[in-house]
C-alpha cells in the first residue's frame, strides 16, 4: 500500500506487482456505509436470537396433560380452563339432585336465595345478561350466599341461528359482567332452550349443562303442577330445570325441597353433583344429569 496525498489515491500492490488504485473518497464512503450497517446488523442478530427462543418455547396455552394412574384420572388445562379431576364416585348411599334456575336474575331472586339458605340448600343459577345489568345486587347476593352463578347468554337467543362472532358475544359479554360483579367468569353455560349444534359447541370454551327433569314451570305457571311433575320424575343424580322469574315457581320450591329431603335427597350445585358422581367435564360437550 502506498498513499499519494497529491493524487488523492492509495495504491495497493498485489503479489504480481500489479497496481490497484482506490481514491480516498471511495474509502471514506465505504467506512460511512459500514458504520451505518453496524446498528442494523446488531438488531438483526438480536432478533434472530429472540425468534429462536420463541420458536423453542412451549406454548403453555396449548398444554393439555393427562395423567392416569390406576383408577384415578386427572386432566390439566392451562389457560382459561381450570383443573378437572375425575376420581371414583362417592358411594355414600345418599341421593343427590341439583336444582337449577334459568332466566334470572329478577325481582324474586333475593327472596328465592333466602328460601334456599333457610332450607340449607345450594343451587345453580343460569343468568341472562340483559337481566344481570338490571339486578347486579341480586347476582352478588346469590353468589355471596353460596349459590353457583352460570352463563345463560346475553339476550336469550337461539344460538344455533347465530354466527361464530355473535355466539362469542352472547357468552363473553355475560362473563365480562359477572367478572365485574362477583370477580369471576362463569364455569358453565346453558344454551337457551337447550339449542345446540357443532358450531355452538366448538365456539364456546365451556361445558354445556342441560337437564333431565324439566318442570315446564314456564308453561303451566301452576305451583301444584310444578311440584307434582318434579316429585314424579326426579331420581338420584338428576338436574332439575326451573325458572326463577315466576312467582308460581318460587312458591313451589320449598314444598319440593321438603318432600325430596323426606325421601332422602340432598341438594348440591352442578359442580358438586358431577364431582360426587365422578364425572369430569370437558369444553365443547353437553352434560345432563346422571
Amino acid at each position: 500500500m502506498k498513499p499519494n496525498l497529491r493524487s488523492g489515491y492509495i495504491t495497493f500492490y498485489k503479489k504480481d506487482n500489479k497496481k490497484i488504485k482506490i481514491s480516498y473518497i471511495s474509502i471514506l464512503l465505504i467506512i460511512i456505509v459500514m458504520l451505518m450497517l453496524i446498528p442494523i446488523l446488531e438488531n438483526t442478530i438480536f432478533n434472530l436470537i429472540d425468534y429462536s427462543k420463541i420458536d423453542n418455547r412451549i406454548k403453555i396455552s396449548d398444554i393439555k396433560v393427562r395423567i392416569e394412574a390406576s383408577n384415578v384420572k386427572s386432566e390439566l388445562y392451562v389457560g382459561e380452563e381450570e383443573i378437572e379431576e375425575n376420581i371414583e364416585p362417592i358411594d355414600d348411599g345418599k341421593k343427590y339432585v341439583a336444582l337449577t334456575f334459568d332466566d334470572g336474575p329478577g325481582k324474586y331472586t333475593k327472596e328465592l336465595v333466602d328460601l334456599l339458605v333457610k332450607n340449607n340448600v345450594k343451587a345453580s343459577f343460569f343468568m341472562v345478561g340483559q337481566n344481570i345489568k338490571n339486578y347486579k345486587s341480586s347476582v352478588k347476593y346469590a353468589y355471596d350466599n353460596g349459590m353457583e352463578i352460570c352463563n345463560h347468554s346475553q339476550n336469550h337467543k337461539n344460538l344455533k341461528n347465530l354466527s361464530k362472532e355473535d355466539i362469542e358475544y352472547e357468552i363473553n359479554s355475560v362473563d365480562d359482567m359477572l367478572e365485574e360483579i362477583i370477580g369471576e367468569r362463569a364455569r358453565y353455560y346453558r344454551s337457551p332452550g337447550g339449542n345446540q349444534n357443532e358450531n355452538v359447541l366448538n365456539t364456546i370454551s365451556k361445558p354445556c349443562i342441560l337437564w333431565n327433569v324439566d318442570t315446564r314451570d314456564w308453561e303451566s305457571r301452576d305451583t301444584q303442577k310444578i311440584i307434582s311433575k318434579t316429585l314424579k320424575e326426579v331420581d338420584d343424580g338428576d338436574i332439575i330445570l326451573m325458572h326463577e322469574i315466576y312467582k308460581t315457581t318460587l312458591d313451589a320450591v320449598e314444598p319440593i325441597i321438603i318432600k325430596l329431603k323426606e325421601k332422602g335427597y340432598n341438594f348440591v350445585t352442578v359442580t358438586e353433583l358431577y364431582k360426587i358422581k365422578g364425572v369430569p367435564l370437558e369444553n365443547g360437550k353437553i352434560y345432563y344429569g346422571m
